[in-house]
């Protein structure tokens, strides 16, 4: 009987390694997965900062067009010439097969 709890005794005490071996690496494991988040959470903030200015400087640009387009216009109005009319995509009938 004696080799039969020796190797009872032999199987708990791997079981209990395996554990805890497992343990670590689980905690290893969600050392790293925190990192990565850590990682990409900045990435976003980055890109969101960029993607920020970007859509500032195109509202910028965009500010400066609707004015010069308005300047533009003002000063055909006070010189008499009347702006070309607008193009639409749509055709008319006569030009329609």
């Amino acid at each position: 009987m004696g080799t039969l709890t020796q190797q009872m005794r032999s199987l708990a005490a791997d079981i209990t390694s395996s554990r805890d071996e497992r343990h670590a690496w689980l905690g290893d494991l969600r050392e790293e997965v925190d990192a990565l988040r850590t990682e990409i959470r900045s990435g976003w903030r980055e890109r969101r900062s960029e993607v920020d200015k970007m859509r500032g400087e195109i509202r910028a640009d965009l500010r400066g067009a609707r004015r010069a387009w308005q300047e533009g216009i003002a000063a055909g109005a006070r010189s008499g010439v009347k702006p070309a009319p607008a193009r639409h995509a749509r055709t008319t009938s006569k030009h329609r097969k």
